[in-house]
């Protein structure tokens, strides 16, 4: 009987550890997700600020700044005003944009 139980729980102990790891997982994406979520306000964010939009690298962030800086974005449409801005980049990021003053 003492052998069936040490039985059981060696093959019930692998199972519970992968059930944790799934959990610390989870918890994780769901912290990378809320901070995809924030709005950028593409008017006053820094150069790290627009390097959290997808397909924004130090380069196109500066080139944003740089634009703003001659005229600020009325709204986020003219995001694709800057050189290197195309519409894929904007479309991959619209949900996540605003041109607040």
């Amino acid at each position: 009987m003492l052998r069936t139980f040490l039985i059981i729980i060696s093959l019930i102990l692998p199972l519970s550890s992968s059930v944790f790891a799934n959990t610390e997982a989870d918890k994780s994406n769901t912290n990378t997700t809320n901070v995809k979520a924030a709005k950028i306000n593409i008017n006053t964010a820094g150069e790290e600020e627009l390097q959290q939009l997808d397909g924004v690298g130090p380069s196109l962030a500066k080139a944003i700044i740089e634009h703003r800086k001659q005229q600020p974005f009325s709204n986020v449409e003219d995001l694709m005003n800057v050189r290197g801005v195309g519409k894929k980049i904007f479309e991959d990021n619209k949900d996540r944009l605003t041109a607040d003053k």
